[in-house]
């Protein structure tokens, strides 16, 4: 079986990021400091997950992010593989709105537990029983996840009837299902956010330029 896109991509991704030397502020963390890369972090979680975990989401800035998500990596493709209602994107985009947005002062211990148990519970709890109106889905950019059930099972619909390619799809579906922001989404797939919201916009012209047959399609 080939491997997932997102997969490919964040492994090719991460082979040029591995040798980065970590920015200079990262070394106010004790927990970080004398790390020579950002592969080098990513090894010292093994030793000490909570305290570099820790480190790494006080920091808070889109390199520690990407440390944090491509040590949980494994785990959403072992969860994904096991799967047969939702994919590894699914996973990639609760996984990293949950890193974006952990309390580290109420759960500072189990940390990589908390994320993967929290991305876990918010990919299942979906119920895809609405979709989304085709020509209402451009109004859910950046409000968070709270329509993410409806726009969901839109976007797989779409697919089915071969009106999406699965770039524009993986795009819509991080952006529209899983609420994040254009920059964040743009960061998971690769490229800008302003290629990321052209591209968005584009797809939305063409969904709501076939509601009907959607609809149809849902119905």
């Amino acid at each position: 079986m080939e491997p997932h896109p997102t997969l490919r991509r964040l492994n090719r991704e991460w082979d040029l990021l591995a040798a980065v030397p970590p920015p200079g502020h990262w070394s106010d963390e004790a927990e970080l400091a004398g790390a020579e890369s950002l592969g080098a972090v990513l090894a010292s979680i093994r030793e000490a997950p909570d305290e570099v975990l820790a480190a790494l989401l006080r920091i808070g800035d889109p390199p520690a992010r990407r440390v944090v998500l491509q040590a949980l990596l494994g785990w959403a493709m072992r969860a994904s593989a096991r799967d047969r209602d939702n994919d590894l994107d699914d996973y990639l985009g609760e996984l990293w709105l949950g890193i974006a947005n952990y309390r580290l002062d109420r759960r500072p211990s189990r940390i990589a537990a908390n994320l993967t148990l929290d991305a876990r519970k918010r990919v299942r709890a979906r119920t895809p029983a609405v979709p989304v109106d085709p020509t209402r889905l451009g109004g859910l950019a950046d409000r968070g996840p709270g329509s993410g059930a409806g726009a969901s099972l839109l976007l797989d619909r779409a697919r089915r009837v071969e009106l999406l390619d699965e770039q524009s799809a993986r795009a819509l579906r991080l952006v529209y299902a899983h609420g994040l922001a254009h920059a964040e989404a743009a960061a998971l797939l690769g490229t800008t956010p302003a290629a990321l919201r052209q591209r968005c916009h584009r797809a939305v012209r063409r969904l709501a330029a076939h509601a009907a047959d959607l609809r149809a399609a849902v119905g």
